[in-house]
């Protein structure tokens, strides 16, 4: 089968792409809802998936709604980090087969999209407020989804929290505020399902984001701030900033 997916986080539609082929599925990812209704009009699918929040407000949702009543394109999928009933309802009124959770586990949400094309609909994991499927003894999705949902800037915190800065030089770093700062890394603990800085910093070196040997930064990390912005050796100054990949529009194939 062929699969389209869309997202503009470019990581996490990688990620997925790579385990739709890793089904022996053909998988091609655009990064705007534009690009997805052009390749739909002049190309195959048997399954669309489309995220909802893109920079243009509404594009998402505009672009679901003219891929199923255009009548010729794939059946669509919603897979969003919203679990909002308005979004739901929306995308449902819009024509989409079903609403998917990206905090689903990946093996789940591949195999919704197996049974996309055949199946009546599914909202059932979002509407109905029922138990994730998860596998024996699992709490989390797997690991490179639940990297691969950072944003950039979220990937930003988590490189400044690999380096050891504490929040007041993450802040500053960033061009934020402290309160700004200490709600981006309780996203990015949220989003990694960690509950500490240094289970971050640990999560992110055994994905192989990091190499192991941070453990010196692990250490600072941990450490209570003093209060002093003073940089210890091996951190981040805060004029520093990880480089972000271009935002512009983004579009790979390959066949499985």
């Amino acid at each position: 089968m062929r699969v389209l997916i869309c997202d503009d986080h470019v990581m996490f539609a990688d990620a997925l792409a790579a385990l739709v082929r890793a089904r022996s599925h053909e998988a091609v990812t655009a990064s705007e809802p534009g690009l997805a209704t052009a390749l739909i009009r002049t190309e195959a699918f048997d399954v669309c998936l489309m995220d909802l929040t893109y920079p243009t407000p509404g594009a998402g949702l505009d672009a679901v709604r003219q891929i199923c009543t255009e009548g010729h394109g794939p059946p669509v999928l919603v897979l969003s980090a919203s679990e909002d009933p308005l979004d739901i309802g929306r995308a449902r009124e819009a024509g989409a087969c079903g609403f998917v959770s990206k905090m689903q586990r990946a093996d789940f949400i591949v195999g919704l999209i197996e049974r996309a094309p055949s199946m009546t609909e599914y909202f059932a994991d979002v509407c109905a407020s029922t138990p994730r499927a998860m596998t024996p003894g699992s709490t989390q999705p797997s690991s490179h989804l639940r990297l691969a949902s950072l944003t950039p800037r979220e990937r930003e915190v988590l490189y400044r929290l690999v380096q050891g800065e504490s929040t007041r030089s993450l802040a500053s770093g960033m061009g934020v505020r402290y309160a700004t700062a200490r709600s981006h890394i309780q996203r990015v603990l949220t989003k990694l399902g960690v509950r500490s800085r240094v289970e971050a910093v640990a999560f992110a070196a055994q994905a192989g984001l990091v190499p192991a040997s941070v453990g010196d930064g692990e250490e600072r990390v941990g450490r209570p701030s003093s209060g002093s912005d003073a940089a210890s050796a091996g951190r981040v100054g805060p004029g520093r900033r990880h480089p972000r990949s271009s935002p512009g529009p983004h579009l790979t194939r390959q066949a499985g």
